[in-house]
């Protein structure tokens, strides 16, 4: 008997460069992912991390906005840095988040600080219903918008996913030779008395 494998699958995604060119104030960025979930499967986790990133300016109000687009092309004026990124020019440079009220603001961190660390923002089981919907689509993307520069060492997207729960052929025949011989067990008890 051939029993098909069923494991948990980690998709990791980068932009084109990895450091979304530090994310310099005046930009704001459109990183686009072309990825579909695959037939079974479904989103268990999905982890956006930043890695040795730090306010250069570190001002408390810095923030750095982060949105879950299901269309990555809102109607802006992009240049494109390479096949996944696309930058804009910022006209308020620092003041607004120029993503705001297009599609899911997943992180507002501020006060990330001067001394370089790790982000990791890891969705919370609404936001990972709502990539689901958006990968169904096969693209979907992150608009991010700094307000200050934010040095980098590169941005990382993970998905983990797993088989939806359709039990395993194998775990069926268990069942069912569990049952048969739970039913014959009780018979011969059964018949006995």
């Amino acid at each position: 008997m051939t029993v098909p494998a069923y494991a948990t699958t980690i998709f990791t995604f980068q932009p084109t460069p990895s450091n979304m060119q530090n994310l310099p104030f005046g930009n704001y960025y459109l990183w686009e992912i072309n990825w579909s979930l695959p037939s079974g499967q479904s989103i268990t986790a999905a982890t956006l991390t930043f890695s040795n990133i730090y306010d250069a300016e570190d001002k408390p109000s810095d923030t750095l906005y982060i949105h879950l687009l299901n269309n990555p092309y809102p109607s802006f004026k992009w240049s494109k840095v390479s096949s996944n990124l696309l930058v804009g020019s910022d006209p308020d440079n620092e003041t607004t988040d120029q993503f705001k009220g297009i599609g899911v603001l997943i992180g507002d961190p501020s006060g990330i600080g001067s001394i370089p660390k790790n982000l990791v923002y890891n969705f919370s089981s609404s936001e990972i219903t709502t990539l689901t919907s958006y990968a169904l689509d096969g693209s979907f993307g992150f608009g991010i918008d700094p307000d200050c520069e934010y040095p980098n060492r590169g941005v990382t997207f993970t998905i983990t996913t797993d088989p939806t729960s359709v039990p395993e052929p194998a775990s069926m025949f268990l069942l069912g030779s569990g049952l048969i011989g739970l039913a014959g067990y009780a018979r011969r008890k059964f018949v006995k008395k």
